[in-house]
């Protein structure tokens, strides 16, 4: 996705996280995350990448997150997760954490994220926040026994 034609706003709700935070963000993270598709990120990484972080609070407290890396042309989306059960403003958060990350950017020639195919929700909130759908299918594998498909 090109970004010239995203509407991109700064929310003063909405701040790069601190190393303070890492191990609650970490602790968010895997609420709504498998940990099999959080493997790049432990507490060591999340530190060394904590400006790459975006994070919303209501009473000191994570209620919505979003993780990015960057390379020469590309910015990734890797993570963006809303507790819509302590938050009251779940759409405008999650509008407000992807709209800073535009803003933050805004130099990117280019967007990219992965969405898992049945998560219908996140799929109807990335159009609406203009991306376009490719192809793209990526399968995971591993040598544990005990993983399960998913």
């Amino acid at each position: 996705m090109k970004n010239e034609n995203l509407n991109s706003n700064y929310f003063s709700c909405i701040q790069t996280a601190q190393i303070r935070d890492c191990e609650e963000i970490y602790k968010f993270f895997t609420k709504f995350f498998d940990k099999r598709f959080i493997f790049y990120y432990d507490l060591k990484k999340l530190k060394e990448n904590i400006k790459q972080i975006l994070i919303y609070k209501e009473n000191e407290k994570i209620h919505g997150a979003l993780i990015y890396t960057k390379n020469i042309n590309t910015t990734f989306l890797d993570f963006i997760a809303i507790d819509k059960k302590r938050t009251i403003y779940n759409n405008s958060i999650s509008y407000a954490l992807f709209s800073t990350f535009i803003y933050i950017n805004n130099q990117s020639k280019s967007y990219k994220l992965f969405v898992d195919n049945t998560n219908l929700h996140a799929i109807e909130f990335c159009k609406k926040c203009g991306f376009n759908f490719g192809s793209t299918q990526l399968l995971f594998y591993t040598n544990n026994k005990n993983f399960k498909e998913f």
